[in-house]
């Protein structure tokens, strides 16, 4: 599996954001929908998703395990929802992504 980009991880917020942890659960459709879109498992999918709540909460787990890239993001996109969504519509756009608009 490619590594994580930015733009990768501004969906994966984007995405937090609009349906919350519980639908980027590696068990669920949509997170596995998601990873198959982005080119990443479904598990780590749901790393990403979790480390981003850890940022968002303080958590030290987030900050620890976190890379560079997803301190960018969570810090530029978890506090922004309409920014993030915005975002990450242009990105589905320009890869052609078969993943539902966001709001």
């Amino acid at each position: 599996m490619a590594d994580w980009s930015t733009e990768d991880l501004k969906v994966v917020a984007a995405y937090f954001n609009s349906k919350g942890l519980s639908s980027l659960d590696d068990e669920h459709d949509f997170c596995q929908h998601l990873a198959d879109e982005i080119g990443h498992r479904a598990s780590s999918v749901d790393q990403q998703a979790r480390m981003m709540r850890n940022i968002q909460r303080g958590d030290d787990s987030g900050y620890t395990h976190a890379g560079a890239k997803l301190h960018k993001v969570a810090n530029e996109y978890l506090l922004y929802h309409q920014k993030s969504y915005e975002e990450a519509n242009k990105i589905i756009d320009r890869n052609d992504y078969d993943l539902p608009k966001l709001p």
